[in-house]
């Protein structure tokens, strides 16, 4: 099954992805995380963000496969991995090959936020999809159309 054609992400996960992200910003490193949640063919809602241990550098960072067992083990079931997460160094937010070759799976989305994940906003992202053997990145309409943010909550009192 490819990615869904519709990521759904709620505004506190987009404002702790934004946080966990930063943390990294000062020590000038890339950094990685991972949204967990529910999916079918057609979506997938975001509802937990996993954040393993990894080895940060300038240029990428990596999750050891026993890093990666830790945190798949503690997000608890059904939830499965949604998409994918990390930082650039600069504004370039394009895959390199090494994303290429270490994206935790080809099923879903890989966002890249650049400077760092200092400016975690969508317009911002690079957003890439696995089709046809390659990874490609979605125009910036199809990001505005796919991945829809949406509130943590709504309330009508008023």
């Amino acid at each position: 099954m490819p990615a869904p054609e519709y990521l759904i992400v709620t505004e506190d996960t987009w404002r702790m992805t934004a946080v966990l992200l930063r943390g990294y910003a000062g020590q000038g490193v890339e950094a990685g995380l991972y949204w967990y949640g529910i999916r079918s063919s057609e979506s997938a809602a975001v509802i937990t963000v996993g954040l393993p241990r990894q080895t940060n550098r300038s240029g990428n960072f990596e999750v050891g496969a026993d890093d990666l067992a830790v945190l798949v083990r503690r997000v608890r079931r059904p939830l499965v991995v949604v998409a994918q997460v990390h930082s650039h160094p600069g504004a370039n937010v394009d895959h390199s090959d090494w994303d290429n070759d270490l994206v935790v799976s080809r099923k879903i989305l890989s966002l890249v936020v650049p400077d760092y994940g200092r400016r975690v906003h969508l317009e911002d992202l690079g957003v890439h999809e696995f089709v046809d053997e390659n990874w490609y990145r979605l125009s910036n309409d199809e990001v505005a159309r796919r991945i829809v943010v949406t509130p943590s909550s709504v309330d009508t009192r008023t």
